[in-house]
């Protein structure tokens, strides 16, 4: 190639799926009956085009991180189809420049509108890094090639929103598209800048989050952070008892990832009401606490990461001390979450909290709580949400179903190595978690035999004290 820029410029329209018409001229010599004659050529040479069709990158895998460079490596197999029978081989190591348009990729943008928007390179294009295909070759018909892609935070505060928008809805199952614009730094440095393409980027086959359980010793007594045993019926106040869930769920790739910082808002499919009567015994007889009314609402609670997440857990260690005593420390003191690559499923607890808001969106008498006799120790939260989790339970098995189909959404840091996403830039990922229940949520009863009264002193609610209006 004698002119770069003009090779760039013919062969463009070629990867870019348009035919094109080249001009082959030059002078030869032709030996004839002994004689030399010299001839000169022009020939019109139609080029068929080369456009990569629908490609599409499968099998993704987060590799490594490195926090020097601010680059994550993520892993895939690329396979594309190419009609025409002009052929690139031995073309060594290709590299194109990655963009991301957080607004067309949108999970809301029908599939058709994403490709058109994401698919051309807009000001709202932002370059997340760089592509890489070690042995690139294009032959007619199929092709699957080994690439990895090197998401690049040190591109600036643009791409920081970028890359965590992407990872958000990749790790929540969303189809995404890359622009790739290039080669750049290409060993052919002729190629370099001739080919605008996208890639068609599959989220993960199974949603970071499998299910979760409810039962006495998670939801009903809860953790007492401090100890690791469980809650006193009378320091019940949030800090010192945590309540909540039990959640599955396994890293999407072949290595683990480390979460912290989780915060996930949990909704049922759609908003119920119900009424309810709590009663405490104190003593032997039981007496009517309270009826109360919850308004509709889809919410069901806040779940987040804490400190004393791990007290579910004895045989938790994440790389703690030898010391037995010290260890227990540091698994309670400790609020990061390491999921296993595929296929191991790991189980993690998280603590329940009403969102923001919740309790004005379901209690019409304006109580916000604490529920139980104005008492923080014993309860810190209002009356729905206190009998929410009985209430969804009892919903649920009355129309025959042994667990609750709940959406969350949220985010949280994730760490490869010593490669950092933080929560503030984590694009909200979205997951269907069915959440199991036992009979302790659907038969609620928690208190004491003894404690400052020295008698018998317990809350509870059954399905019986909840109603629900007519379907």
């Amino acid at each position: 190639v004698s002119s770069a820029a003009a090779f760039r410029a013919a062969t463009a329209p070629l990867l870019r799926g348009e035919a094109s018409e080249w001009v082959v001229r030059g002078e030869a010599t032709v030996q004839v009956l002994g004689r030399s004659v010299r001839v000169r050529l022009r020939k019109r040479l139609r080029m068929p085009a080369t456009r990569m069709e629908e490609m599409r990158a499968t099998d993704v895998s987060i590799e490594r991180g490195d926090n020097a460079t601010g680059v994550l490596t993520v892993a895939s197999r690329v396979s594309f189809f190419s009609r025409s029978s002009l052929e690139l081989v031995q073309m060594g190591a290709l590299r194109v420049h990655a963009y991301y348009d957080a607004g067309a990729n949108d999970p809301a943008v029908p599939a058709a509108e994403r490709r058109a928007r994401a698919g051309r390179l807009s000001s709202s294009s932002v370059r997340v890094g760089t592509v890489l295909l070690p042995n690139y070759e294009l032959r007619a018909g199929y092709n699957e090639l080994e690439e990895q892609i090197h998401f690049d935070q040190s591109l600036g505060v643009e791409a920081q929103e970028a890359i965590g928008h992407f990872f958000g809805r990749w790790l929540s199952g969303y189809e995404q598209t890359l622009l790739c614009v290039g080669p750049v730094g290409n060993e052919a440095a002729f190629l370099d800048n001739i080919s605008v393409t996208t890639t068609e980027v599959l989220g993960v086959p199974t949603p970071l989050f499998t299910g979760g359980l409810m039962a006495e010793e998670h939801t009903v007594r809860g953790w007492d952070v401090t100890t690791g045993a469980s809650c006193d019926t009378f320091q019940q106040q949030t800090g010192r008892c945590v309540k909540g869930a039990v959640v599955y769920g396994k890293a999407p790739g072949r290595r683990s990832l480390l979460f912290r910082d989780l915060v996930y808002d949990a909704f049922f499919d759609a908003p119920f009401e119900y009424s309810a009567t709590m009663r405490v015994h104190a003593g032997p007889l039981p007496i009517k606490f309270a009826s109360f009314a919850c308004r509709p609402s889809d919410k069901f609670a806040r779940l987040r990461s804490v400190p004393g997440m791990w007290a579910f857990a004895p045989g938790h260690n994440h790389s703690y001390s030898p010391d037995p005593a010290v260890a227990q420390r540091q698994r309670l003191a400790d609020s990061t979450v390491v999921l296993e690559g595929r296929p191991t499923e790991g189980a993690f607890f998280l603590a329940a909290e009403p969102q923001p808001g919740q309790a004005n969106e379901t209690d019409p008498s304006g109580r916000t709580g604490p529920c139980v006799l104005g008492l923080k120790d014993v309860d810190p939260f209002d009356c729905c949400f206190t009998t929410r989790f009985t209430a969804a339970a009892c919903y649920y098995q009355a129309r025959g179903e042994d667990s609750i189909p709940i959406t969350a959404s949220g985010n949280a840091t994730l760490v490869v190595d010593d490669w950092e996403l933080p929560a503030a830039n984590f694009g909200a990922t979205i997951a269907r978690v069915p959440i199991g229940f036992t009979s302790a949520l659907t038969d609620f009863r928690v208190g004491i035999n003894g404690g400052p009264l020295g008698r018998q002193f317990f809350l509870e609610f059954t399905c019986e004290d909840i109603a629900f209006p007519p379907a």
